[in-house]
């Protein structure tokens, strides 16, 4: 606590010094006091205290509601209103500055401590929420998924991300407010007349609630396939306060697992055509082998036609030479047939008888010609 330093804004230095009293006394440190309302935006600008003690009323031509205004948005500093006046117009005036506290003079040191420390409590966590907040939204503003948030059951939209607003057609300006199913059009098949409402798909099936593969309804009219979660948020007693939709866009995956799929089809028609040719090819070399077979075969139906041509051509010669020695052997008997028949004629001659035989053409030459012929 001794650490904590608080800016008093008060134009009645009487007072104001007696407020600094009373502060070191419950052990804050005081970064300084302002009679203005330009004065308490500079020393805010220059101390950068934990926390400001504003009076609604101040000297000059800014009050203490405007410079509070201008604390609070340029350096996120809580304000705590101190002031004499509670008439509703300035209460209400003051309420939309969002002070964290609002003390009437006179007040005492317990409820000054009170004010002071749960201010600087909610401020804490505020901020711890806050930078929390940005961070969610820095990384949502990031990420390719497409991020769309509700704060009531309603279905009214509160935050769009950049994908989000991307895949549905709707720029934040245009969404926020606008009901989900708005925006957020799904339906599980193209034609499908009843779209899906995912706030109320969200809220009625449970915690949380993921369809694969169903179709975003772009502002265009196009149909973008999707991968949605949608998850309920719920505060501490377990009643719903709004829906977070989370969408992923698979038109990049389906083109990858087309073309994989084209890839596959044209190899498996590639191997297919291997295959093919390699059956070509074994068919080719056993109707080959087959022609050899053939060839073999036949050469040795040849051969075996050519021997025994070969042993018919030397028995032909063979039985030539028998016949040509059978009739060498034939013209020897005849030769040797008629030199006996002339014998046997010229015994007869001698012997004064006719000639038996008739021997005129035995060598070829015609018998001689007589008176009688």
């Amino acid at each position: 606590m001794s650490n904590v330093r608080i800016l008093v804004v008060e134009d009645e230095i009487i007072i104001a010094r007696e407020l600094e009293a009373r502060l070191q006394a419950l052990g804050y440190e005081t970064a300084g006091i302002a009679a203005s309302g330009r004065e308490a935006i500079a020393l805010a600008e220059e101390e950068h205290p934990d926390l400001v003690l504003m009076d609604i009323v101040l000297k000059g031509d800014m009050d203490g509601i405007e410079a509070a205004t201008h604390i609070r948005r340029r350096f996120r500093i809580p304000v705590i209103y101190v002031t004499a006046f509670t008439d509703k117009a300035t209460l209400a005036r003051a309420q939309t500055t969002q002070p964290y506290a609002y003390l009437v003079k006179p007040f005492a040191e317990r409820e000054l401590y009170a004010n002071i420390e749960m201010t600087l409590y909610r401020h804490r966590v505020e901020s711890k929420f806050r930078a929390m907040e940005i961070w969610f939204a820095a990384s949502m503003e990031k990420i390719a998924d497409g991020v769309l948030g509700t704060t009531n059951v309603q279905g009214r939209i509160s935050y769009i991300n950049p994908a989000a607003e991307l895949l549905t057609g709707w720029s934040k300006a245009e969404a926020v407010g606008r009901g989900a199913s708005d925006v957020f059009g799904l339906m599980r098949r193209a034609g499908e007349e009843k779209a899906i409402d995912p706030v109320l798909q969200t809220l009625n099936d449970g915690l949380t609630v993921e369809l694969r593969d169903v179709l975003l309804v772009h502002r265009s009219g196009e149909h973008i396939p999707v991968n949605y979660v949608g998850a309920c948020l719920r505060d501490d007693d377990g009643d719903p306060i709004g829906v977070v939709l989370v969408v992923r866009d698979l038109r990049e995956q389906k083109q990858a697992e087309q073309a994989l799929l084209d890839k596959q089809m044209l190899l498996d028609a590639q191997r297919e055509a291997a295959l093919q040719l390699a059956r070509d090819e074994t068919a080719a070399r056993q109707r080959a082998e087959r022609a050899k077979q053939d060839i073999r075969e036949l050469n040795k139906e040849l051969e075996q036609r050519v021997l025994e041509t070969r042993q018919a051509h030397e028995t032909v010669l063979h039985k030539n030479g028998e016949l040509e020695r059978f009739n060498q052997m034939a013209v020897g008997r005849e030769q040797r047939m008629i030199e006996l028949k002339r014998e046997v004629n010229a015994l007869a001659r001698a012997l004064g008888k006719p000639e038996p035989y008739d021997v005129s053409f035995a060598d070829g030459t015609p018998p001689p010609i007589t008176e009688e012929s």
